[in-house]
């Protein structure tokens, strides 16, 4: 105890404090910070992103509700059945609809009761152009077991309006039991304009205007041993009996 004692008097409390070291200063040679170098960058990065989530906490133009509004009324008039065509709604795959959040969905099934032939037409409207991209046939074919075989640019006029689009062909299955499906391929911007591709699609769809009005895709899918001149004659025949809600997804805003 009194050796304890002992070193306890001895032992002062600067005894047991480190004495100080040099350390590094963020100042560094010149004296002066280099964080200050980094404040105008830090200032421009915090700036573009506040200009960038701008849009999340915009409201949505005028007229864009009215107008996605309007679509969906049109898609309710047209007709399943016209001349020897017969139409049966086919439902989207719950993933698809989940994907596109689609404000017209329409997949329908026409069957020709004088030839028996099939043909499958699908218009799909969304309400943000951001849902559609990425959901064309050259995406989505291949997810579903179809190969592509072939694309090609492809004008059609209906009405003396010029529709740009893609002409596809996919097959699927051995050689014995191969299937093989043409796809009339198209996108219809809210300004008027018809587009090819995707490419094409999300260079045109950055629009903060325009994006809430949406875009569409419109598909129209043939046996695959459909002779060129009658591609053309059903696609006039199937795409024009639906012109009307077509000519009204072109004509959201103005160009």
């Amino acid at each position: 105890m009194g050796f304890l004692m002992a070193d306890l008097k001895n032992s002062s409390p600067a005894a047991h404090v480190p004495a100080p070291q040099n350390r590094p200063s963020i100042a560094g040679a010149s004296g002066k910070s280099p964080l200050r170098f980094f404040t105008p960058v830090l200032f421009s990065v915090l700036l573009l992103a506040a200009y960038q989530a701008r849009g999340l906490f915009r409201p949505p133009p005028p007229g864009a509700g009215h107008y996605l509004h309007r679509l969906r009324q049109l898609a309710k008039t047209v007709p399943h059945n016209f001349g020897p065509w017969r139409g049966r709604d086919v439902p989207l795959p719950r993933a698809a609809v989940s994907l596109l959040r689609p404000n017209v969905d329409m997949c329908r099934q026409f069957t020709n009761i004088k030839t028996g032939q099939h043909v499958t037409l699908m218009i799909i409207d969304c309400s943000d152009t951001r849902h559609l991209a990425g959901h064309y046939p050259p995406n989505c074919y291949p997810g579903n077991g179809w190969k592509l075989l072939s694309g090609h640019p492809k004008n059609w006029t209906i009405k003396g309006v010029t529709i740009t689009g893609e002409q596809y062909a996919f097959h699927r299955g051995s050689f014995e039991t191969a299937t093989h499906i043409s796809v009339a391929d198209f996108f219809i911007m809210p300004n008027g304009r018809f587009l090819r591709t995707m490419k094409q699609f999300i260079r045109d769809s950055g629009s903060f205007r325009d994006r809430f009005f949406g875009a569409a895709q419109v598909e129209l899918v043939l046996p695959g041993d459909t002779l060129p001149a009658d591609r053309v004659k059903l696609f006039h025949e199937i795409v024009g009996k639906n012109w009307k809600l077509i000519n009204a997804i072109r004509h959201g805003v103005k160009p």
